[in-house]
């Protein structure tokens, strides 16, 4: 029969008691790590929406003076219209009111030509750009981590 080293044994015992007790208290550690990680988690997503709502209402306030430039240049381009449409009028009226027909004809072509310069003067429909909103996409992007972060256009 073999002969038992009860001193090894012993020392073989309390090695695995200590291995087992280190193992315990690192799962432990290790579940209460992951308990403050998700909590910090929730704490973080917590976070995103009244942030990602501040980012909207700083866009839509950023957008206040170049709304308003727009309004100034609209009028000027209304009221440069509206003198250009009574320029037609006037010419119109010309062309109908001063002699005859074929008398009157270089008048009405001119009118024609007045009539057609002014319809492609108007400004035409631009669809969206892809820079003009890779413009405000860009500011909500750095709005996440600067919130001094402005327009830049």
């Amino acid at each position: 029969m073999p002969q038992v080293d009860t001193i090894k044994r012993q020392d073989l015992v309390a090695a695995n008691a200590l291995a087992a007790e280190n193992a315990a208290a690192a799962q432990s550690a290790s579940a209460q790590l992951g308990a403050e990680a998700h909590a910090e988690d929730l704490v973080a997503k917590s976070l995103a929406m009244p942030i990602e709502m501040a980012i909207a209402e700083i866009i839509s306030e950023s957008t206040g003076p170049l709304i308003e430039d727009l309004r100034e240049s609209v009028r000027l381009a209304i009221g440069k219209q509206n003198l250009l449409k009574a320029s037609l009028q006037v010419v119109i009226g010309i062309a109908n009111g001063a002699g005859p027909l074929e008398a009157m004809k270089p008048t009405f072509n001119l009118m024609g030509d007045l009539a057609e310069r002014l319809r492609t003067a108007a400004a035409p429909t631009v669809e969206e750009t892809g820079a003009d909103r890779a413009a405000w996409e860009s500011l909500a992007a750095r709005l996440r981590t600067d919130a001094l972060a402005e327009l830049e256009i």
